[in-house]
């Protein structure tokens, strides 16, 4: 939208909310004013208390993650703002078979200011839930946000890499596979043997997924495993693999 649309979308779409905020089609309107970066700070509290006043009128309902998702991913949250969405995370995911819970999972496991009891409650759910099951494929959403997090401990972050390695050796070469990937290569806590492995899968991935040219480059969105290998001291073998790109 321009400037000008924008100043006469936003308060409609406002007003509206403030008649229908618990209907089922307001998620709609709150999940897209929500990824926005045009909303002052005002106008953000009465979202935030629009889209909470929704997520806890339909506390069940399967479309809950993807509006909470919207919300809380924003990157102008106050630490009081996230805590508030994460309760309500939290509870939805209490309510849900674990098939369900990855995206959200994933949303909260990224977030390094929730409270020292959301943070606990998410570690015991990642902990209890990937271990089950480190392979299945939606895990993928969870793994990513563990990798990227600066902020863990060593055990946690050695923990991720392992689970990131076992759902590779399942999944390579998934689209997906890319997201995980990327991330390991920018890690400096694998081993060389692990380094050279995921170099060989991100090789492999390119190979399976582009054809050198620029279309399928960045239709497939190549960049994020090429880029990362490129920073890398690779020997002659796999600069040769990589010369088509």
């Amino acid at each position: 939208l321009t400037d000008d649309e924008w100043e006469w979308v936003f308060p409609q779409a406002m007003g509206w909310l403030r008649d229908h905020r618990t209907s089922r089609a307001a998620r709609h309107i709150v999940t897209g004013l929500a990824e926005h970066d045009r909303i002052g700070a005002a106008d953000l509290d009465e979202l935030l208390d629009t889209g909470i006043a929704w997520l806890q009128s339909h506390s069940h309902s399967p479309q809950l993650h993807s509006t909470l998702r919207s919300l809380v991913g924003r990157a102008d949250l106050s630490e009081a703002q996230t805590r508030r969405l994460a309760e309500c995370g939290l509870q939805w995911i209490s309510q849900q078979k674990t098939a369900k819970i990855w995206r959200m999972l994933g949303v909260l496991a990224e977030r390094s200011d929730l409270s020292a009891e959301q943070a606990a409650t998410v570690e015991s759910l990642v902990v209890t839930r990937v271990s089950a099951d480190p392979t299945a494929f939606d895990v993928s959403f969870v793994l990513e946000p563990l990798l990227t997090r600066t902020d863990v401990t060593l055990a946690q972050r050695t923990k991720a890499i392992s689970w990131s390695l076992a759902w590779l050796e399942r999944h390579m070469p998934e689209w997906r596979s890319r997201f995980i990937l990327r991330s390991l290569l920018t890690l400096e806590d694998l081993s060389a043997a692990e380094t050279r492995r995921v170099v060989d899968w991100s090789l492999e991935w390119l190979e399976h997924h582009t054809d050198g040219t620029a279309e399928t480059f960045t239709v497939q969105g190549a960049e994020a495993v090429l880029g990362p290998l490129l920073s890398l001291n690779l020997d002659e073998a796999q600069l040769r693999r990589l010369e088509v790109y």
